[in-house]
């Protein structure tokens, strides 16, 4: 919906059959566009009354909420993974490219405004890790 140009097209017709056609283009009230950036970036957005599909390039949490106030007519959010985005375990990697461990990291860091320090990471990283197992064993 993003790039289509929204249009009707008038059909004319006498008594013989076609005689022409042309085309209207509409302005739609609200156009939808696609933005992409870092929550801090498009919370810098000016506001918009158009429908917005926001590609994020980093993982947040609650990303929507977060956008809310900028992007009131909000349709979706993507998180884009990291170009250089290292999975701690393969097997705990979802679709996006982020680990079961990363998203945990930064709801920690959400919910606390700390940090896991490297001894709480290597604990959970082996925790997930573990769990992956046993799911695949089950």
């Amino acid at each position: 919906e993003a790039t289509h140009k929204k249009s009707v097209t008038i059909v004319e017709l006498d008594a013989d059959g076609f005689t022409g056609a042309r085309e209207i283009f509409l302005t739609p009230r609200r156009d939808v566009r696609i933005v992409t950036g870092t929550l801090a970036a498009l919370k810098e957005f000016p506001l918009t009354e158009d429908y917005i599909c926001v590609r994020l390039l980093e993982r947040v949490i609650n990303p929507t909420d977060k956008l809310a106030d900028v992007f009131p007519h909000l349709l979706s959010v993507e998180q884009l993974p990291a170009q250089n985005f290292i999975s701690d375990d393969a097997a705990t990697t979802n679709r996006a490219g982020f680990s079961t461990l990363e998203y945990f990291a930064d709801f920690f860091a959400e919910q606390t405004g700390e940090t896991l320090s490297d001894d709480y990471r290597a604990a959970m990283g082996e925790l997930f890790a573990k769990l992956a197992r046993d799911e695949r064993e089950a």
